[in-house]
Formats: C-alpha cells, structure tokens, sequence
C-alpha cells in the first residue's frame, strides 16, 4: 500500500501484518502501487516511478522524460508500466532501462488519465469525462461510452473489462462496447477488482459493492466505515485488502467484508 509523504507498506500475508518499506524512497506523493512476485513499482508525483526488485528492500527511481504527475502503474509478465496527467503509456522491463512511450491516442481530458490495468499484452486505461482507451497489443482504440463520468478505476478479465468513476458508475465492456451496468449510488468509486466470476468495488466513505456474476450485477456492502477506500486487490479467490484514507486497511473474503 502506498500512500502521501512517499509511505509504504508491504504484507506477505494477505493483509494481516504489515512492514514499513519506506526507507529509500524518495517521492513525495505516491499515488498507487502495483506488484508481480518480487516486482514492485510505485507512480507518484513529479514525474517519479519508484522500481523495487526485492519486495520492497531497495529502490530505484526509474528513468521517465519529464516532471508530470504519474496517477497509475501496473506490472505484468516482467513489465512496468504508467500513465498520468501527460496523456501518455510508458513501459519498461528493467530497473535499469528507460521507460518508452506506447503512443496512446490523443484524449480531450485535460488530466489525462487516472487507471491502467495491463495484462502482459494488451491494456486498458481510463480517465475524466469517461475517457477509455483500450490497447490490443499492436494498436489502440479511443473508445466512445454511454456515460459522462469521470473514471478513476479499471480491471481486466478474459472475458471482458470494467472501468469505475464518479456518482456510482460501473461500465462494462465484453467486446460489443461499453455499457454503464449498474449505479450503486451517488458516490465516488475509485477501484474495482475481479477474481473469477466474483468481486469488489470501493470508494469514497467506505462505499463497497460486490459482484458474484461477473460484473453484471452489484450488490452494496455495509463496510462498517466512513473513511475513502481507494483501492482493492485480491491474492485469492477470498483473500483481499482494502485500502484508503487515515491508514485505513480492511480485509476483504469471499463472503464477509
């Protein structure tokens, strides 16, 4: 989990104890984190991506043009990458190695965007004013929505992609387009993550939704807080974090939140 003042925290056992991986990490506002094995890869402000290869032992800053703010970060088959307010998708395999842009289509949100989901190959990305970009792995479609929303979260499946935004919008996409599925209320929804058929999305006050048939219906969960949870992923099928504001880490299962 990362947080402001370039705080973060790691667990190895399905969010019931958490180490502080602080030391060396120099940004001074992350803004999310993403991990594969031993992979971590921290998106912050000021044009910073913090790469660690040992679980968060040690460091480095990776090396990106500019000194735009990086709001998101993904790490897949080895790869790093990273969007934020400069409307471009950087990648990287190393901790060495510059990071190269992946040409993303022009976007009219001034922000650019706000959530990259990578799968290995293909990715997806969103943004303000509903803002969704797919890449196939050779070449990207700027795609048109039925809302108008900002979207600040997305998940990928092999079936099928959903993104979350403001005033409760989850959209769906299963290769006919998207399509707005549900709206759980008028609250922010900042993230969302699939496990199998079955999954969350959180958000602003403690907002928490539960899907069991892949993302076509949802379900609002009484999390028992009011603090914004910004963000959720799952190690197994019922083992997941939540996170969100004043340090707050929730664990999420199968049937209980």
């Amino acid at each position: 989990a990362i947080g402001s003042n370039g705080e973060a925290v790691v667990s190895i056992d399905h969010g019931l104890t958490w180490t502080n991986v602080t030391q060396n990490l120099e940004v001074a506002n992350g803004n999310k984190i993403a991990f594969e094995s031993s992979k971590v890869a921290i998106s912050a402000d000021g044009g910073a991506v913090m790469i660690s290869s040992n679980s968060g032992t040690s460091w480095k800053l990776g090396d990106l043009p500019g000194n735009v703010d990086y709001k998101a970060v993904d790490v897949k088959s080895g790869d790093i990458v990273v969007t934020g307010e400069g409307h471009d998708v950087l990648t990287t395999k190393s901790v060495t190695s510059s990071f190269i842009s992946k040409t993303p289509p022009t976007i009219t949100s001034g922000d650019g965007y706000n959530s990259i989901t990578y799968d290995g190959l293909e990715m997806v990305v969103v943004g303000d004013e509903a803002e969704i970009s797919d890449f196939n792995g050779s070449s990207w479609t700027n795609n048109a929505t039925s809302v108008t929303d900002n979207l600040y979260g997305s998940d990928m499946h092999i079936n099928y992609n959903l993104a979350v935004g403001a005033n409760g919008k989850i959209i769906r996409n299963d290769g006919t387009g998207w399509k707005c599925v549900t709206v759980t209320e008028p609250l922010v929804i900042y993230d969302t993550e699939m496990f199998g058929d079955m999954g969350y999305a959180v958000g602003k006050n403690g907002t928490v939704a539960k899907t069991e048939d892949n993302g076509l219906h949802w379900n609002k969960l009484n999390a028992a807080i009011t603090n914004n949870l910004n963000a959720v992923h799952f190690t197994s099928i019922n083992k997941g974090v939540a996170v969100g504001s004043n340090g707050r880490i929730i664990t999420v299962s199968y049937t209980h939140l």
